[in-house]
Order: C-alpha cells, then sequence, then structure tokens
C-alpha cells in the first residue's frame, strides 16, 4: 500500500501539470488516505518501533508539509 500512495502522489504532479488542479488535489487526497492506512497497517502488524512505521511517518508528515500543515507535521 506504501508504494500505492506513492504511485497516487506521482499521479497528482501528472493531473497538476496537465491543469487539472481539481483531480489533482483529489489525487493527492486519496494519497494521503492510503498512506494513512499503510500507517495503521504496519502499526497493527510490524509494531510502533519497526522502521518501516518511521518511513510511514515520515511520508505523512510530507504529506503535511505539503498541505502547509507544520503543526501536523511535528
Amino acid at each position: 500500500m506504501f508504494a500505492l500512495g506513492n504511485v497516487q502522489m506521482a499521479q497528482n504532479e501528472e493531473l497538476r501539470r496537465k491543469g487539472r488542479h481539481e483531480d489533482a488535489k483529489a489525487k493527492m487526497d486519496e494519497a494521503y488516505e492510503t498512506h494513512l492506512q499503510t500507517l495503521k497497517l504496519y502499526r497493527a502488524t510490524l509494531g510502533e518501533t519497526h522502521d518501516k512505521v518511521g518511513d510511514a511517518l515520515h511520508k505523512l508528515a510530507s504529506h503535511m508539509q505539503i498541505r502547509l500543515d507544520y503543526d501536523g507535521a511535528l
């Protein structure tokens, strides 16, 4: 699922380049939800200290930065 979220982020960029800003925003929201679900699955299956949990947290912080939600990124 982590890779799927990354693909959705790449699709967001392509849509943005084509000027389809509303579709791009929807795709980015979808990517955020995919990465959030990934984090939940990683925590449930791998535990809180696994490095993949850290990867998912880092990706979600990137989403927060893009949204200018700096408090959420912390």
